[in-house]
């Protein structure tokens, strides 16, 4: 507000830009979540809650300012900010579409959910709550994921859709149910990624399906050998990503989507088998950008090393390898055991701990939390610990959150299915 004031205070023409992205907002939280005084942390999360509302808002900004310090502009927007100049288009059917999904769905889910049952995601979410068979489902092919999320906020800012107080999941309001009923016409601000991928060369829509389920079932059975769900091993877009450029050399599949130097050194070995045989069985070459490198068993073990633990916690790193409780290595090192907890945390979601099992909730309480993530997101813990009706504590969710992006950074599906 200030800023902005200050940028035409001498009567000349002036632009105010306000830059913002939604890991601001992550980093904020993550933070946020760090803060051991529950009275300050909710107040802290409040004032982000509200500075992002206005970050994300589609209504006239000097409105949404005034508001905020209890003023009413009395014009019908000032004709001069971002939104109030934005490029509109007639957005009636696509939001018809969302107010349905958002209906039909029980209103208990946020827009990232909403948009991928709209698109059609194959998600192990959709499919173990039935949505994939909602008249809903992939009903959307004009619009991609982010851009549904975009108008979804837009309905929002103009009262069509409630997000929830406590986490993010969206609802109809009377004024978005009045808008279906009657069947009236609403203009929204053009996305800013309104085009859905390019199908026609997503492996996402092009790949092997006899391979896919070889992969599959060499997921399952080394997962099971191993105890960890599927979705730890590959998630199903990068197998599908495997079926659809046939790796063939260790250069190869690292140049797939979600295979990483520590997944390759795992499992890279058994995958790479099931594909050259595959491939060689029905004549087909390599296609990976990458492809020609030198086999697996003569190629030399990485140069690169594990990632080196930094300072923060280099004297944790090897307590925690042994799988010491967070309690007894808070003691040993004089530290306070949200502080070791928070090394922990990090520790897993870089991968620097080797084995993060003794920190990991068991299987069953581990699939619950990440099944709340991926409904509510993971920028904030306590809309997860909220989903989950404050049945799991939150260092739990805070180490399951920290495996779930570890193994989530390739930006796949889960592969739990």
């Amino acid at each position: 507000y200030q800023e902005s004031g200050r940028a035409g205070r001498d009567g000349l023409e002036a632009d105010c830009v306000m830059f913002y992205g939604p890991r601001e907002r992550d980093r904020a939280a993550y933070f946020i979540d760090r803060m051991d005084d529950e009275a300050l942390r909710i107040a802290a999360e409040r004032n982000l809650d509200a500075i992002t509302a206005y970050c994300q808002t589609a209504s006239c900004r000097r409105e949404a300012l005034l508001a905020h310090f209890g003023e009413t502009y009395a014009a019908d927007g000032c004709a001069n900010c971002d939104n109030c100049l934005a490029d509109t288009f007639d957005a009636t059917v696509i939001a018809q579409k969302i107010l349905s999904a958002v209906i039909r769905t029980g209103g208990r889910y946020g827009a990232t959910y909403i948009a991928q049952v709209l698109r059609g995601s194959d998600s192990a979410q959709i499919k173990r709550r039935g949505h994939e068979s909602l008249s809903v489902f992939g009903i959307v092919d004009d619009f991609s994921e982010a851009a549904i999320k975009e108008l979804a906020a837009s309905m929002s800012a103009r009262g069509m859709l409630a997000v929830g107080s406590d986490y993010p999941t969206l609802s109809a309001t009377a004024k978005g149910r009045e808008f279906l009923r009657l069947r009236e016409s609403v203009h929204l601000p053009v996305p800013t990624r309104s085009a859905p991928p390019r199908r026609a060369s997503d492996p996402m829509s092009d790949y092997d399906a006899a391979l896919f389920e070889k992969l599959r079932a060499l997921r399952s059975r080394l997962a099971s050998e191993r105890g960890v769900p599927p979705y730890v091993v590959f998630g199903d877009r990068t197998l599908r990503e495997m079926c659809h450029n046939f790796p063939q050399s260790p250069e190869s599949l690292m140049a797939i989507n979600g295979v990483g130097q520590r997944k390759l050194e795992d499992y890279g070995a058994a995958f790479l088998e099931a594909v050259t045989e595959y491939a060689r069985e029905n004549n087909i070459a390599d296609k990976t950008p990458r492809a020609g490198a030198v086999p697996l068993s003569a190629a030399p073990r990485a140069a690169e090393p594990r990632r080196r633990p930094t300072r923060r916690y280099e004297k944790t790193l090897p307590l925690a390898e042994l799988g010491l409780p967070v309690a007894e290595i808070a003691e040993r090192l004089g530290l306070r055991e949200t502080t070791v907890a928070g090394h922990v945390e990090d520790m897993i979601e870089t991968d620097a701990l080797r084995d993060p099992s003794p920190y990991l909730p068991e299987r069953g309480r581990l699939e619950r939390i990440i099944a709340a993530i991926e409904t509510v997101g993971d920028a904030r813990l306590r809309p997860i610990y909220l989903h989950l009706d404050e049945a799991f504590d939150y260092e739990e969710i805070r180490f399951a959150r920290a495996h779930f992006r570890a193994r989530n950074r390739g930006g796949g599906d889960d592969g739990m299915g």
